[in-house]
């Protein structure tokens, strides 16, 4: 595993109510500011982050980024 701020691997994250990304993120990178709805890794729960900013670098391990919720785009997640 990446430590803190340090990722290893990327990619562009396609919004989904339904696929659980894997391997977990362990950041996501928002390129176009909104809200993002993601899956915490650990708990399993569901949290909407409001109004992030373009250019934001989320460190927080989410298994899923919703469509329904995001209002945010271009987010790439790294691992």
């Amino acid at each position: 595993m990446s430590t803190l701020g340090s990722w290893d691997n990327a990619k562009s994250i396609t919004l989904s109510n339904s696929v659980v990304i894997s391997p977990p993120l362990g950041a996501i990178f928002v390129g176009t500011g909104g809200d993002v709805k993601v899956r915490l890794k650990a708990s399993g729960a569901d949290v909407t982050l409001l109004g992030i900013p373009t250019g934001a670098t989320l460190n927080i391990r989410v298994d899923k980024v919703y469509s329904t919720g995001t209002s945010a785009s271009n987010i790439v997640g790294m691992w």
